[in-house]
């Protein structure tokens, strides 16, 4: 029987604990642990000493923020257009 618990548990964390961790959500199952190499990712992944890129500070124009919301362009606020409207 702790074979088949231990089974079900591997495939547990393949399907939910692990892909969880990747996107550093906390462990929707605590009772089935992570793997000591996943510890080590995901502690690696959310070092604070960690020097980042400096693409990580930005994001392309036109994208959806955290909260689904459009990010605001300032040319956004000049209601008018720079190109005039074409005509026949």
């Amino acid at each position: 029987m702790a074979e088949g618990q231990q089974r079900l548990g591997s495939v547990i964390q393949k399907v939910i604990t692990i892909p969880a961790a990747m996107q550093r959500v906390a462990n929707p199952l605590p009772r089935i642990h992570h793997p000591d190499w996943l510890h080590r990712r995901v502690a690696n992944a959310v070092d604070k000493f960690k020097q980042n890129k400096l693409t990580d500070f930005f994001k392309p124009a036109g994208v959806l923020d955290g909260s689904g919301e459009h990010i605001h362009d300032i040319e956004d606020d000049t209601g008018t257009s720079q190109v005039p409207p074409r005509t026949g």
